[in-house]
């Protein structure tokens, strides 16, 4: 259940540029056609004036949503768009990802349409590249998560004695026993030159493609590593399949590595964030224990360490030496300590290549409070660099139970979800005039408040660019 905002027609956007920027979509009420060019009442508060890219039956009074395709200094263009739910109405024949999925020859079935739908959402490259490459991932996935006495697990490195043509027959059979078929080509390579691993590398850190599942009766001249990746694995009763095709177009879209300790990593930190952190903590602490300082604390007057988990090079690489000084421990439980946290970290710094990612407790007063906040934020010198920061923040209250927050900023124009409890909604919503006002005092402009109510708010789904997937009416063709 989504509640919208009641309040939002008294707080209105002052100026274009925050509200008409590329990518963004809206709804307006058509208020007169001069050949390409349209006038649209937005809100019922003003008009703006625009170019239509393409043409397209309407009438004065029409309410129809546009995307923003461009915004130059005298000229903003517009394309006319349908939502998903207006889908359902669409032959199968004329389903865009249907056709997108035929035209690239790649199988449509329930994980490829999910994956293509997932990769709008994230606003990534919609590529035959990035399709087959998630529908591998998926694939590697699926096979590791339904592992069996028969299975064996082979790491393929450069010094590795199976030859390509052995690589390709053992390829064949897998796929005969694969739920998801990539493409009508039964001999594409699973496994090709470029993710074929150097030596030494650990199997939970490489691209899961290069792990290679084999039966144990076939092949006797690599050294097993199932039990190995056992801890990064999850059992393939248990796995959100739903979740998983999330996490893997966000990593598509950010170009991270899909490997075993990434998605582990950012299993745990979408489902409980606030552990994660904590995690964090007791072990930085135990590892810290001798030091007077924390190397991932600041010191505050009271001589109380406040810890922050920062995307900081230098702090990860200071963290990396600490922790090196006790790689050859014979203390067992720190010994795994220090393997979990350098996951960890190895985690944040693949998160941190073309993110940037912050996170930290949240404290208040003397009391620590069970909370995390999180910001991401992308890479300034991507080309599709849009500006955003998104704030995530999950916190245990004393009286209100459970509540997460969603923030997305852009300019000074802030959007926000609150995922509470039912029976605190008219609370919240008491409050609601109070907070704008707060807001508008700092500098902000709120654009909506949504408080969700049966949904729980993860942080994977905070950075998505298109909440609800639209599709293109390209109606030139």
């Amino acid at each position: 259940m989504r509640i919208e905002n009641l309040l939002l027609n008294n707080f209105i956007l002052n100026n274009k540029e925050d509200i008409l920027s590329e990518g963004y979509t809206f709804k307006g009420k058509v208020l007169e056609l001069i050949d390409d060019l349209i006038f649209i009442e937005i809100d019922g508060k003003r008009t703006i004036q625009a170019k239509l890219e393409t043409d397209m039956k309407m009438n004065i009074d029409d309410e129809i949503s546009f995307l923003v395709k461009s915004v130059d200094d005298n000229e903003i263009v517009l394309k006319p768009i349908i939502k998903e739910k207006l889908q359902l109405s669409i032959p199968k024949e004329n389903n865009p990802i249907s056709n997108l999925l035929k035209n690239m020859n790649i199988k449509e079935n329930k994980i490829s349409m999910k994956l293509v739908e997932n990769l709008m959402r994230y606003n990534a490259p919609i590529t035959e590249e990035n399709i087959t490459d998630g529908i591998k991932t998926l694939e590697k996935l699926f096979q590791l998560s339904n592992l069996t006495n028969e299975d064996k697990v082979v790491l393929i490195n450069n010094s590795s004695p199976m030859k390509k043509d052995l690589i390709l027959e053992k390829i064949e059979n897998i796929q005969e026993k694969t739920p998801i078929k990539i493409d009508s080509n039964p001999n594409r390579e699973l496994i090709t030159e470029e993710n074929i691993v150097e030596d030494n590398t650990s199997p939970d850190k490489v691209d899961i493609k290069s792990l290679l599942v084999i039966s144990k009766a076939d092949d006797k001249e690599h050294e097993n590593i199932a039990s190995l990746i056992e801890e990064f694995v999850v059992n393939g009763d248990n796995v959100d399949f739903e979740e998983d095709i999330k996490i893997i177009s966000f990593f598509l879209k950010h170009n991270i590595k899909p490997s075993l300790n990434n998605i582990k990593n950012l299993r745990e930190l979408n489902e409980n964030p606030i552990e994660f952190v904590k995690d964090l903590k007791l072990i930085d602490k135990r590892i810290n224990k001798d030091s007077p300082k924390s190397i991932n604390g600041i010191q505050l007057e009271n001589n109380e360490t406040k810890y922050i988990i920062s995307d900081k090079d230098t702090k990860i690489l200071e963290l990396q030496k600490n922790i090196s000084n006790f790689e050859n421990t014979k203390d067992l439980k720190l010994a795994e300590d220090v393997k979990n946290f350098t996951n960890k970290i190895d985690f944040l710094k693949d998160m941190n290549k073309n993110l940037s990612f912050v996170f930290f407790p949240i404290k208040h007063m003397e009391k620590e409070l069970d909370g995390v906040l999180t910001l991401i934020k992308e890479d300034r010198k991507k080309k599709n660099y849009n500006g955003k920061t998104n704030i995530y923040i999950n916190v245990e209250t004393y009286n209100l139970g459970n509540i997460k927050v969603s923030c997305q900023l852009s300019s000074n124009v802030l959007q926000i979800k609150m995922n509470i409890r039912n029976e605190d909604l008219e609370l919240f919503k008491s409050t609601e005039k109070q907070l704008i006002e707060k807001i508008s005092l700092i500098g902000y402009s709120l654009d909506r408040i949504d408080f969700i109510l049966d949904n729980s708010i993860r942080i994977i789904d905070t950075i998505v660019s298109n909440p609800n997937p639209i599709y293109i009416l390209d109606l030139k063709v």
